[in-house]
């Protein structure tokens, strides 16, 4: 899964040239002639393409609308739902690629606004927002060549595709945050020796100006010198053992899979959670992911069957839920959607991550000129010890 700021409008494009069976949009405002032409081109190339929009004056009735007769007329399916209640803005390509995000089918949406898209190849994203695709399509109503969707049931959709976005985004936040930890690991490991001399260096260093000033400052850093070197040596061992279970790929996919069911069910902002459970779902989910990162299988086991158990929070049930509820329901999700977004694009940019997923050459000329840096942090304190 990648996370885009820039750019959005060639990525769009690249990704529905690829297109060679479906494309299925479902997107609220969509006055882009470069993408409508590559959807036509698509279309006479014998690619089933659906577009779901919302019944809006930007999309039909303004000087810069499109003209979507000639797409009908090629066989294009155009569902137009109301717009007070379509949020969606997704594209699916042949069942296996999926673009989603905050971002219109616009000039404003690609040039103008703060806008995001998320681009994934995971089947179990992709199927959920499928599911979400046949919701929207199967529950309007044809009326005079228009087609509308009942607004209660499009946004109890929209809730149930988002609380999706959350539990598959929680699931790449945590992944990545494994490759910066396994990265972490692989560098103590492979410096061993030489951090633990200057760790050791800063310690001897630090005890002298101790015994010398007798300020209570210069104390406490003998003391945070003593436990860093301390910490460093008997972290070793928990090191070795997550570069190996880290690089076992077998433990790593089911460690996933557990982690995706048991997210799905007590993920404290999912509307499976019920508002009375909410504080113990955060405390089961904070659990669930420390048992994740620290490779804990049994763990995982253990807190997914007590899930599954019905030890749960509630079902989502919408009864008696009014639409202001709903609507304010459904912008506390996109908020959240957009935060895991914003962190997930943060954490996919940070070096070890990159170092850590990319090719072995360029890892190892990183190591080489790390290496460099700490023999010659180590010189530098053995001068200062004479």
């Amino acid at each position: 899964m990648k996370v885009y700021f820039k750019a959005l409008k060639p990525l769009v494009l690249e990704q529905i040239q690829t297109a060679s069976s479906s494309i299925q949009i479902a997107v609220a405002w969509f006055t882009d002639q470069d993408i409508l032409n590559l959807l036509l081109y698509k279309r006479k190339a014998g690619v089933r393409v659906i577009l779901v929009l919302s019944n809006d004056s930007k999309n039909f009735d303004e000087s810069y609308s499109l003209d979507f007769n000639g797409f009908k007329q090629i066989g294009g399916k155009l569902i137009v739902a109301d717009k007070a209640f379509m949020h969606h803005k997704f594209c699916i390509i042949d069942k296996a690629i999926l673009l989603t995000g905050s971002a219109n089918y616009t000039y404003n949406g690609f040039y103008k606004n703060s806008e995001s898209i998320m681009l994934t190849d995971n089947q179990e994203a992709i199927d959920d927002f499928l599911i979400q695709f046949e919701l929207l399509t199967g529950i309007l109503n044809e009326d005079e060549g228009v087609i509308l969707s009942p607004l209660v049931q499009s946004l109890q959709n929209q809730i149930k595709l988002y609380n999706a976005q959350i539990s598959w985004l929680e699931i790449a936040v945590a992944e990545v945050e494994k490759h910066i930890q396994l990265y972490e690991a692989t560098y103590r490991v492979r410096f061993q020796t030489i951090i633990g001399e200057i760790l050791w260096l800063q310690k001897i260093i630090l005890e002298r100006k101790a015994k010398l000033t007798e300020k209570p400052e210069s104390k406490r850093q003998e003391q945070e010198a003593q436990q860093r070197w301390e910490s460093f040596n008997s972290a070793i061992a928990e090191d070795n053992q997550m570069i190996e279970q880290g690089n076992d790929t077998t433990l790593q996919e089911k460690l996933k899979q557990l982690y995706r069911e048991a997210v799905k069910l007590c993920h404290p902002d999912s509307p499976l959670v019920k508002e009375e459970f909410r504080e113990k779902a955060h405390q089961v989910f904070i659990k669930l992911k420390a048992a994740y990162d620290q490779n804990n299988i049994e763990a995982l086991q253990e807190i997914l069957n007590e899930l599954k158990l019905g030890i749960a929070f509630g079902n989502m049930d919408f009864t008696g839920v009014g639409m202001d509820e709903l609507q304010a329901f459904m912008e506390q999700l996109a908020s959240k959607v957009q935060q895991l977004a914003n962190q997930l694009s943060t954490l996919q940019n940070d070096q070890r991550y990159v170092l850590q997923t990319g090719d072995l050459i360029t890892l190892e000329n990183h190591f080489a000129k790390e290496e460099m840096g700490l023999l010659e942090k180590k010189r530098v304190l053995e001068r200062e010890c004479l």
